[in-house]
C-alpha cells in the first residue's frame, strides 16, 4: 500500500485514494472468500444432512393424502407431477484411469407427465428437469433435461400410425449400452431420436410395417464432430399359428458427420419368435449388413440377434439377449464390430418391495482405429413403497472398461439413494 501511495503521489495526485480503496477491497474479498469456504464446509458437513431430512419428511407428508391438487383426470386426460431427491456417491466422476476423482452428489429432479387416451388415438408427454450439485467439485454442477413424446392413431381396426420423439441432454451415459462404444471422459451431449411407423393388417395372419427414423447427436467436445443418422425400413410379419411369428425386414441407414464424411448400411434380415407358453418366448434374427464405410470401402458382414424372455407376471420379467454386428457409432467416423450379451431381471418380491438386477458384457473393435474395448458391468436396485405416492430407491452400479489403449480404461462404482413422490 505504501509503495502504491508513493508511486501515484509522484505521478497523479488524487489517484492514491482510489487505488487504496481498491486494494482494501481486494484484501477484504480474500477474507470473505475464506469465510465463504468455511461456510460451505459447514453447510456440506453439518447443515446439509439436516436440510435433506427436513425436505424428505416434508415430501412424505405431501405425498400421503389420497387426493392432490397437482394431479387430475378429465375425459381421458391425466396430469402427473413427480419430484425426486437423490444422494449419490460416485468414485470416478471423470471416467478416467489416471485422474480418478470421487465425490458426493445431490440430485434434484422434477418431472411432469401428460397422458390422453381416446377411442382411436392416444398421446403422452413426459418432461424431466435435473439439477446436480457436487460437494467437492462444484465446477461439475450441471442441469440436464429429458423430453419424451408419443402419439398413436388408429385409422381403422386394420391400420394405424405411431410416432415418438425422445430428447435428452446429459453429462454421462445412462446405461451400459450407452457406455459401450462411447469415447471416454465426462462431457455434455445432446441426443434426439425420432421414429415414425405405419402398420397395416392385410389378413389375420399377415401384416406389414413401414418406418422412418432420425437421430441427432451433438457433443460438447471440439475433438468430436456432431452427427446425425437417418433410417428407413420395411417389415413383413406372418403368423403361421398362435405359437410362431415370422418376419422379413429391409433397412437402410446413413450416418453423416459435420464436419466429416458419411457411411451407409443396407440390412436384409429375417426373424422368428416362438412362444413356449403365454409368458415364455424365444426370438432369433439373422441377416447381412452391406456397408459403405467412411473410407469408401465396402463390407459384407453378418448380423445375429438372439434373446429369451420370461414375463413371470405383470410386474416381474427376466430376459437374456445376445447381439453381434457391425455398426456406425455417434462418437467417431469408424465402424464398430461388436458383440454383447445382457441379462435383466425385475421382480416384485413383496407387495411393497421390488428388485431389479442386470448384467452386461461386450467386446467391440473400431475397424479404422484398430482399437478394442471391453465393457463389463452389473447393477442392482431395490424399490420400497412407503405410501401409495412415496417410494425410496437404492441402486448400485459397477462398470469397467478394458482397452488396447490404456488411457481409455476406467472402473466406476456408483451408489444412489433416492426418494420419489408423485403428487
Amino acid at each position: 500500500e505504501n509503495m502504491v501511495e508513493k508511486k501515484f503521489n509522484d505521478e497523479v495526485i488524487g489517484t492514491t485514494v482510489n487505488m487504496k480503496n481498491r486494494i482494501v477491497i481486494k484484501i477484504t474479498q480474500v477474507n470473505e472468500n475464506s469465510v465463504i469456504s468455511q461456510m460451505k464446509d459447514l453447510i456440506h458437513n453439518f447443515i446439509r444432512p439436516y436440510l435433506i431430512i427436513v425436505l424428505v419428511t416434508s415430501i412424505i407428508f405431501l405425498g400421503y393424502p389420497s387426493q392432490s391438487a397437482y394431479s387430475f383426470a378429465y375425459k381421458g386426460l391425466d396430469l402427473d407431477l413427480q419430484a425426486r431427491l437423490s444422494t449419490i456417491y460416485d468414485d470416478n466422476i471423470t471416467f478416467s484411469n489416471d485422474n480418478e476423482i470421487d465425490d458426493f452428489i445431490t440430485d434434484l429432479s422434477l418431472g411432469l407427465g401428460l397422458k390422453y387416451e381416446g377411442k382411436t388415438n392416444s398421446f403422452a408427454v413426459m418432461v424431466n428437469l435435473n439439477q446436480q450439485f457436487f460437494v467437492d467439485n462444484s465446477d461439475f454442477n450441471n442441469t440436464s433435461e429429458d423430453l419424451t413424446m408419443s402419439y398413436k392413431q388408429e385409422f381403422s381396426k386394420y391400420d394405424r400410425i405411431s410416432l415418438s420423439d425422445t430428447f435428452s441432454h446429459s453429462y454421462e451415459p445412462r446405461s451400459f449400452i450407452d457406455a459401450f462404444g462411447r469415447t471416454t471422459g465426462r462431457y455434455s451431449y445432446y441426443r434426439n431420436r425420432f421414429n415414425l411407423e405405419y402398420e397395416k393388417d392385410f389378413t389375420k395372419q399377415f401384416a406389414a410395417r413401414v418406418r422412418y427414423s432420425n437421430e441427432i447427436d451433438e457433443i460438447s467436445r471440439e475433438d468430436i464432430s456432431d452427427s446425425w443418422l437417418n433410417g428407413a425400413g420395411l417389415d413383413t410379419v406372418y403368423y403361421p399359428n398362435s405359437a410362431n411369428m415370422l418376419t422379413f425386414s429391409y433397412d437402410f441407414s446413413q450416418r453423416d458427420f459435420d464436419p466429416g464424411n458419411s457411411a451407409s448400411i443396407n440390412t436384409i434380415s429375417s426373424g422368428w419368435r416362438h412362444y413356449f407358453t403365454n409368458q415364455l418366448y424365444f426370438d432369433a434374427k439373422g441377416g447381412v449388413d452391406l456397408i459403405d464405410s467412411y473410407a469408401q470401402e465396402n463390407y459384407t458382414k453378418p448380423l445375429t440377434q438372439v434373446s429369451l424372455t420370461n414375463e413371470l407376471d405383470e410386474n416381474s420379467r427376466v430376459s437374456i439377449s445376445l447381439d453381434k454386428r457391425y455398426y456406425t457409432i455417434a462418437h467417431s467416423e469408424d465402424l464398430f464390430d461388436y458383440w454383447r450379451v445382457s441379462l435383466n431381471f425385475v421382480k416384485q418380491v413383496l407387495k411393497r418391495l421390488g428388485l431389479s438386477l442386470s448384467g452386461f458384457y461386450g467386446e467391440g473393435e473400431y475397424i479404422a482405429a484398430d482399437v478394442t474395448d471391453k465393457l463389463s458391468g452389473v447393477s442392482a436396485g431395490l424399490t420400497y413403497d412407503l405410501t401409495k405416492k412415496m417410494k425410496v430407491k437404492l441402486d448400485y452400479t459397477y462398470a469397467n472398461i478394458d482397452s488396447t489403449i490404456e488411457t481409455r480404461e476406467y472402473a466406476k462404482n456408483k451408489v444412489v439413494l433416492a426418494f420419489v413422490v408423485k403428487f
